[in-house]
């Protein structure tokens, strides 16, 4: 009886992924119909799987679309970009991008930042959010600074601000029942966000353009008096709520005053 020939790994995976390739000669014996069903059930189960694990990374992005037309989406991606970790809950990370290039979804411009939002909020759940000062400590520095100088704060290292073409905070956050009425959503509209961990859980705070700059300066400089005076100028920004907001959702790790020398 002769060996049947042993198939490539990389070719065994593609055909796995892809209903369209045929299945592996090397699976093929004198029952070719048996063998083909066999692999066929091989490859609705990775397809499942891969489904399963992106969908549940993406729950608003499935609810947008459906979960057939997100399905088809999903075989299409995997197709393209097959999982490189074993871990399939980091399996969609290149899936945003992906998604903003895929024809199909063209008539849903919003659909990618969607999808970019909530893999976001996937990996936050990989970490963890330090010990904050407590806003009285700060609130009391603030009030014995009564001579010139300069605040330098370190901000939560897990923090994220994050920036979007579209309404996909507002979006996100009637899907989630959290007091916005869908039909409301202008998705053409800018939004932008903060992310951090809490507890099992992400905290997502809307905020408006100034402050998402405001707090990016603040991240890359350590210098709260330097950031203000850079957004000063833009109508909208408000430095009391800014740093309000700060010290309200405790993301402030570290602060210290330096006294301007004379």
């Amino acid at each position: 009886m002769n060996a049947l020939p042993c198939p490539s790994l990389a070719g065994f995976a593609a055909a796995l992924r892809d209903p369209a390739r045929p299945t592996p000669s090397a699976l093929l014996g004198a029952e070719d119909d048996a063998g083909t069903q066999r692999f066929a059930v091989h490859r609705n189960n990775v397809a499942v799987a891969l489904t399963t694990a992106l969908a549940a990374n993406h729950p608003v992005t499935v609810s947008l679309v459906g979960e057939e037309f997100f399905a088809s989406m999903a075989q299409a991606f995997f197709r393209e970009h097959p999982p490189t970790n074993p871990v399939l809950v980091a399996c969609g990370d290149q899936f945003a991008p992906w998604v903003a290039c895929f024809p199909p979804a063209a008539g849903l411009p919003y659909l990618a930042d969607m999808a970019r939002l909530e893999y976001a909020m996937v990996e936050m759940l990989e970490n963890e959010a330090e010990q904050a000062i407590p806003p009285g400590t700060i609130e009391a520095s603030l009030h014995a600074a009564i001579v010139p100088g300069r605040f330098h704060l370190q901000l939560q290292p897990a923090l994220r601000v994050l920036h979007f073409d579209h309404g996909v905070v507002s979006l996100w956050l009637a899907h989630r029942d959290d007091g916005v009425d869908l039909p409301q959503v202008d998705v053409d509209r800018p939004e932008h966000c903060l992310l951090l961990p809490a507890a099992d859980t992400v905290l997502t705070v809307p905020i408006d353009e100034a402050t998402a700059g405001f707090i990016t300066t603040v991240v890359r400089d350590g210098c709260l008096d330097e950031a203000a005076k850079a957004w000063a100028g833009t109508p909208t920004f408000n430095i009391t709520q800014a740093l309000g907001l700060l010290i309200r959702h405790r993301l402030i790790t570290a602060w210290t005053f330096e006294a301007q020398q004379a």
